[in-house]
């Protein structure tokens, strides 16, 4: 029920903030524009995220089963760059992606990185 009613205020708000209709598609039946979707996953309850074409570009927020929130762009469908996990407005880590992969995580306590692993995206 908590996990619904987080879902429904967020929903709202988000919708709110953008004055183009969610849930678009293009003439060819792709994604367009922003997306809510509910994602079935372990972690992962919904995520907001915009589409150009059926490919994931740009910013997307992610909304965690655990009440933290993701905060990351993707690049042709992948995600890209710096996505920061966020839980009631501190930041608790930053995960770092090229194309895709996970290239450095950073682990950040009292705003200072505590602890940070450098990944091998090619193994």
């Amino acid at each position: 029920m908590r996990l619904l009613s987080l879902f429904l205020v967020c929903f709202c708000l988000l919708s709110c903030a953008d004055t183009k209709p969610l849930n678009r598609y293009t003439n060819t039946n792709k994604k367009q524009g922003v997306w809510i979707e509910i994602i079935d996953s372990a972690s992962v309850a919904f995520e907001r995220v915009r589409y150009n074409e059926g490919i994931k570009e740009g910013k997307s927020e992610m909304y965690l089963k655990d009440n933290s929130i993701a905060v990351g762009k993707y690049h042709n469908n992948k995600k890209h760059g710096a996505w920061k996990y966020y839980k009631i407005k501190e930041l608790l880590k930053i995960e770092y992606y090229t194309e895709g992969y996970v290239t450095r995580i950073e682990f950040i306590e009292n705003g200072k990185v505590k602890n940070q692993v450098i990944t091998d995206p090619t193994f």
